[in-house]
């Protein structure tokens, strides 16, 4: 029976103990033997040294010898000279000697100092492992794991005998050498042991690298063969490039440079990009040197070793993965072991999809422990899916996932076909997710041939179906390896063709996470040749994006699907992602939407932007409203003299644009939203005062806009021989501009009123008569206002449901009266008096807007027509109230002079 489903982190810390305890054990014992060996060999060196350093001063007895027979010489001969002392030189072979023992010392105390740090480095190992998670614990150890891997520690360890090799050796040659001067026999003793412990040293380390079973195994000969497997590299390469250095081939490519036109271009953005670099030198060292003026000023909380390596561990991506890793390289392949690798891949199974994708998690032998694992699988053969039980469909969806996703593999002929039969029988059941992962394991199986065998089904639409990390690893295993990549190119496009089409991004679709995007901006950067082009990942890109083939180029395809789907997705993501807008726009900029490429991306790309600026609260920066103009004023390129020009192109190729016939994909109102969030910045004012030269544009609302951020330059005369179509006024855009213009237009000096009132009643028919009235009250002329409204548009005022406030407002000028009654008046105010309650302000506005009329009155039409509404206001009252009160119109009849008489006879 098998044995029941570990904890992982158990598991790993029960393996860990073992082999760290095993590990420290080989360690101490080797530091210990190596700090015993230093201490009695430096013991022994150093009485030699004593005798040796007398070899480099004067002998003292030798000089009191020679003082001697000086004197003993000069009382024999009186003519004897003074006793001279010669100048003291020692022997060369003197110096050598000191200089070998002195060299061998300093390597034995080196390699004892090593050992004694090397001590508590693995004393500090697993000391202070948190207890309280078995997870924690786990994670902990192999950040220290990780630590001693990454910065050598066994490598480190291992050479510390090697320096007392040659502190012997050294120590040796210098005594042979000594004894050579002394007595050459007894030299010749040392020499013999020397040349025999180099021959036994020598003879041992060939044997163990040409034998892998020799038990003759040290540092240096472990790692001998991959010394000189490199050194043996390094030559054939220096000799093929001195080889092609002398034929010439050199001086044919700078030849090429100079004369091809491709080359030449090339060569051209290399020195841009240098150019570049440059400018964005001196902002770079401004940065650093804030950051670093930063960390100064503001000193960081001291912290004490164990709550930095916690912090470490929360912090810490990879190092769940790297546990698994471990854990998988370190559980031995035995049946009894299944358990343990499901355990794992259980684990597994929540590791991001980035890390499990990882070229580092090939390092263990999957291919082994997916044939354990799966074997209990391949004795099922002949069950149909659908009778396993719950258990074993979870069991095997983690496996199958883990197959799909983890390290690479290569099954035996047996195996493999009992691996594909497997998968095979899940692809047209659809359990759960079961099918997804056994197509993908089933793929990687067969060498990534074709990933549409997984379902034919899904032919034309595999990653819309798809979760978001199979994609990322479709992708990644399509990518890598990169040499190999122009046979999977066809897979490429027929993946991520559902995603080319701009309608796929106009509804709430879901979106490829920012990760992906990268692997296929990698793609197109090799496919295109700049993945040897200097800089960062996104400076390749808008090489590659600005350098696009023609349609007849075999790559053509692929970069075409490739693209589209970057730029549409980074469009997508750039809200949310603020840190890669610029580089995004720099990228959109330069790309040359006359290719069919991006031929009809432009409506959408604008859609984006829009909504980029609607939830920055419409904040563009230069580069965002040079793009506004690149996608709507090509191919014309958008001037960048003043921000007037620039808006002034714009709005002219935008009007072009809504003047074709056929639909071009941008709509009035995506446009006239984007342009008034951009200008919504500069407070809706670009114009500078020279620009006096007017503009003509055939669309009234991107009239009414260009008047409103460009006064000088674009007149409202025009708008008198528009008409704005009932469809344009229905426009959701049109109360946002309206709205703007009457908030902040600036009437210019030669402004046109008759224009600027028909904007006017268009906002007040959309939005209200508020914005209407506020403009007029800020103007100096408003009698110039309320007269073009009287005498060209009193019936639209009428009809508005707020004439009785417009009325109110305008009533004061003279000559209301006769424009108020030519257009009805008198049936307009009956029809609302009726509408009106018993009493309250509205009917007082009534009240008072006839005394105006009858005070006001120029003339007999006037008049007349002011009794009569005035006759109609007394009707109205009486069928409402008992007693009505006319006081105030009783006052203001009695003063009007007719010649008739007294008009109180007509008020009941």
């Amino acid at each position: 029976m098998e044995n029941k489903v570990e904890d992982l982190w158990k598991i790993y810390n029960d393996h860990a103990g073992t082999v760290d305890s095993e590990l420290i054990k080989d360690w101490k014992g080797t530091l210990d033997t190596l700090l015993i060996f230093g201490a009695l060999f430096t013991a022994v060196l150093t009485a030699f040294i004593i005798e040796s350093i007398k070899l480099l001063q004067r002998d003292v007895g030798e000089m009191t010898r020679d003082i001697l027979l000086t004197i003993s010489h000069q009382l024999a001969n009186t003519s004897m000279p003074a006793f001279e002392q010669k100048a003291f030189t020692p022997d060369a072979w003197a110096v050598r000697v000191n200089y070998l023992f002195f060299m061998s010392i300093s390597c034995s105390l080196v390699a004892a100092l090593g050992a004694v740090l090397a001590l508590q480095w693995i004393g500090s190992y697993d000391f202070g492992l948190i207890k309280s998670s078995m997870k924690s614990r786990a994670v902990q150890r192999q950040l220290r794991y990780n630590g001693i891997e990454k910065w050598k520690l066994a490598q480190i360890i291992s050479a510390l005998p090697l320096l007392i090799y040659i502190s012997v050796f050294l120590f040796l040659v210098g005594l042979a050498n000594w004894l050579w001067h002394i007595h050459r026999r007894v030299s010749g003793v040392v020499i013999t042991g020397l040349v025999v412990a180099g021959m036994l040293y020598v003879a041992t380390h060939t044997i163990s690298v040409f034998d892998i079973g020799a038990p003759f195994r040290t540092p240096v000969s472990r790692s001998l063969p991959y010394i000189c497997r490199k050194l043996h590299l390094w030559i054939i390469l220096i000799g093929f490039s001195f080889i092609q250095l002398v034929k010439g081939e050199w001086v044919k490519k700078w030849w090429l440079l100079l004369h091809d036109h491709d080359e030449t271009a090339r060569l051209w953005q290399l020195m841009k990009h240098r150019t570049m670099k440059l400018h964005q030198l001196w902002p770079k060292l401004r940065s650093s040197f804030s950051a670093l003026l930063a960390v100064v000023m503001t000193p960081a909380e001291a912290k004490f070793f164990d709550h930095r390596e916690r912090q470490a561990i929360k912090l810490g991506r990879v190092l769940d993965r790297d546990c698994i890793l471990w854990l998988a390289r370190n559980i031995d392949d035995l049946p009894s072991s299944r358990s343990r690798f499901v355990s794992l891949f259980r684990e597994a199974a929540l590791i991001p999809i980035e890390e499990l994708t990882d070229s580092r998690m090939n390092a263990a032998p999957w291919s082994a422990i997916f044939d354990n694992v799966f074997g209990k699988f391949y004795e099922e053969e002949g069950t149909s899916p659908k009778r396993f039980s719950k258990e074993e469909l979870a069991e095997l969806e983690t496996l199958l996932k883990a197959a799909a996703f983890i390290g690479t593999f290569e099954l035996e002929r047996p195996a493999r076909r009992n691996f594909s039969y497997l998968c095979r029988r899940f692809l047209d059941v659809k359990l759960n997710d079961i099918w997804i992962f056994a197509g993908l394991a089933l793929w990687k199986c067969l060498g990534y041939e074709d990933i549409f065998i997984a379902n034919r089904r899904h032919d034309n639409g595999l990653i819309l179906v798809l979760p978001k990390p199979c994609i990322y690893m479709v992708l990644h295993r399509i990518y890598h390896p990169r040499e190999t990549l122009d046979t999977r190119q066809h897979l490429l496009v027929h993946f991520l063709s559902p995603l080319t089409s701009p309608e796929y991004y106009k509804g709430d679709r879901p979106l490829l996470d920012h990760p992906v995007i990268l692997i296929l901006m990698h793609i197109v950067i090799y496919i295109q040749g700049y993945n040897s082009y200097p800089g960062y990942l996104w400076e390749r890109y808008f090489q590659a994006i600005s350098k696009l083939p023609s349609s007849d180029h075999n790559d053509y395809n692929v970069l075409r699907t490739c693209h589209r789907v970057i730029l549409f997705h980074l469009l997508s993501h750039a809200p949310g992602l603020p840190d890669i807008r610029d580089k995004l726009f720099c990228s959109l900029i330069q790309v040359d939407y006359n290719l069919e490429i991006f031929r009809d991306v432009r409506p959408i790309m604008l859609m984006f932007l829009k909504n980029m600026v609607k939830k920055d609260e419409g904040s563009l920066t230069a580069s965002a409203m040079t793009l506004l103009s690149v996608i709507v004023s090509w191919p014309e390129h958008p001037t960048t003299t003043s921000p007037g020009a620039q808006w002034a192109g714009i709005l002219e190729a935008c009007d072009q644009i809504l003047n074709q016939k056929n639909d071009s994909g941008f709509s009035l109102e995506l446009l006239i939203s984007t342009f008034l969030l951009a200008a919504k910045t500069t407070e809706y004012r670009v114009d500078h005062p020279r620009e006096a030269k007017e503009h003509s544009l055939d669309n009234p609302l991107i009239l009414i806009f260009a008047s409103l951020i460009l006064p000088v330059r674009y007149s409202l005369t025009r708008l008198k021989s528009m008409e704005i179509s009932p469809e344009m006024r229905t426009n959701p855009s049109v109360p946002d501009l309206l709205k703007a213009w009457c908030t902040h237009y600036i009437h210019p000096s030669q402004g046109d009123i008759d224009a600027e009132c028909m904007v006017l009643m268009e906002s007040a028919e959309v939005q209200g008569a508020n914005y209407m009235t506020d403009y007029i009250h800020r103007q100096s002329n408003q009698a110039a206002y309320w007269d073009v409204l009287l005498t060209k548009h009193m019936t639209r005022l009428l009809s508005n449901p707020m004439a009785a406030y417009i009325l109110k407002q305008i009533q004061g000028t003279a000559s209301f009266p006769d424009h108020f009654f030519k257009n009805d008046g008198i049936t307009w105010a009956v029809i609302h008096l009726k509408q009106l309650p018993n009493n309250g302000r509205p009917r007082e506005d009534i009240e008072e807007l006839i005394l105006h009329c009858i005070k006001q009155s120029k003339s007999s039409f006037a008049l007349r027509n002011s009794l009569r509404l005035a006759v109609a206001y007394v009707e109205a009252n009486t069928f409402r109230s008992s007693h009505p009160n006319y006081g105030p119109l009783l006052e203001t009849l009695h003063q009007v002079p007719i010649a008739t008489g007294n008009l109180t006879f007509w008020m009941p």
